[in-house]
Order: structure tokens, then C-alpha cells, then sequence
């Protein structure tokens, strides 16, 4: 792996949560903890992102006096802030879509209770076509893009690219997370388009 972007930073703040992000991407957001709350407002303040990365064991939120750091998976995915509102209660409402994915090499706790990690990039993967045999995939897509809570999202779709799709698709499939992580982990856009073929299959047994 290398960095294919120079501006990509050594050093990011990640945000733990128990879901998956992938390039092009996007889920919600709803932050309301002081520690995150820093990070957004200096995020836009900066023009920058946040790697979002799955919790193997350990809470989402910061309590006090039963704080235990997360155990975090190795692999996850930057994201850059592409919507936000103000919400009920002094939250966040944001929109993220996923750009890159990366490795942990190493991670340490701020005073904020923040993570902070060195990561290492993951080349950008290929961008093949979408095969034949992978044709029913876009109209699936376009099927679960049209619920009104995806809608909102504003994800733009590019059906004839296999990544797009195959990242898109493992982003809105109900599978379990050690799925989606499995998903993200490949590095090949036609691994995960069979590995989701796979996945659709046991759905619909």
C-alpha cells in the first residue's frame, strides 16, 4: 500500500461506530459528544475528514468512570463531511461519504477521549466495468435508492462502473456488520461483487 494522494494525512481522528463505510458511500451521522462535536466544527473549518472504523468490542459513546477504549477492526474508511444540519438538543445531523480506505498502524486516546491514528492508504482499487453476469445489480441498487431514507443520502450512482456499484450495494445491504467488514476488506471491486452475489443468495433462501 501507498499514499496515492499526498494530501492524505499520516495522522487521522477516527470515529468508532458499529457500521461500515466504503468509497462512494454515505451513511448518517447524529453526534452529540463534546469530543465529536470539536472534531466536526474543525473538520469544516478545515476542509477535511475522519476515518470511520468498526468496533469489534467496547461502547460507541464516552461514559465517565466506565470508559473502556474500543477494540477497534484494522481496516476502515476516511470520510468527509458532505452534509450537515442542526438538530433537537444541541445534536449534529451530518451526511458522510466514504473517499479512501486505510490500515491502522497504530492508535492512542487524546485528553478528549478522542482516537487518533497513523494509518498507511490503500491504493485506489480498480475500475473495472461492471461484468454481464453482475447486470442485475444496478436495477437492485436503484431499487433500494429509492427508499425515502436513502433518498436523503443524495448518493450519485454510476451503474456501469463495478466499484461504484459493488461499494454502494454493500453499503445499503441488510447483512450483518462482519459481512460488511469482510466486504470492505477486499481489494478487488469483482471479489466483492461475487462475495455480495454469495451474500444476496443466503438472503433470499
Amino acid at each position: 500500500m501507498t499514499t496515492p494522494d499526498m494530501t492524505m494525512p499520516d495522522e487521522i481522528a477516527l470515529f468508532p461506530l458499529n457500521t461500515v463505510l466504503y468509497p462512494y458511500g454515505r451513511i448518517e451521522l447524529q453526534v452529540f459528544e463534546a469530543r465529536y462535536m470539536d472534531l466536526v466544527k474543525s473538520c469544516l473549518r478545515a476542509d477535511e475528514g475522519f476515518g470511520i472504523v468498526l468496533i469489534k468490542s467496547g461502547s460507541e459513546v464516552f461514559q465517565p468512570g466506565r470508559w473502556r477504549r474500543p477494540e477497534l477492526v484494522d481496516i476502515g474508511c476516511y470520510g468527509r463531511i458532505v452534509d450537515w444540519d442542526a438538530l433537537p438538543q444541541g445534536r449534529l445531523g451530518l451526511v458522510l461519504e466514504g473517499r479512501q480506505k486505510f490500515r491502522i498502524i497504530d492508535s492512542a486516546e487524546d485528553a478528549s477521549h478522542l482516537l487518533r491514528a497513523n494509518v498507511e492508504w490503500f491504493d485506489p482499487e480498480p475500475e473495472p466495468g461492471l461484468p454481464m453476469e453482475f447486470e442485475l445489480f444496478p436495477p437492485l441498487l436503484e431499487r433500494l435508492a429509492a427508499h425515502a431514507s436513502v433518498r436523503k443520502l443524495g448518493m450519485e450512482g454510476q451503474p456501469h462502473s463495478a466499484s461504484h456499484v459493488a461499494n454502494q450495494l454493500a453499503q445499503l445491504l441488510p447483512v450483518g456488520q462482519q459481512e460488511k467488514q469482510q466486504l470492505l476488506a477486499l481489494e478487488d471491486p469483482i471479489e466483492r461483487l461475487q462475495l455480495l452475489e454469495q451474500l444476496l443468495a443466503m438472503l433470499e433462501a
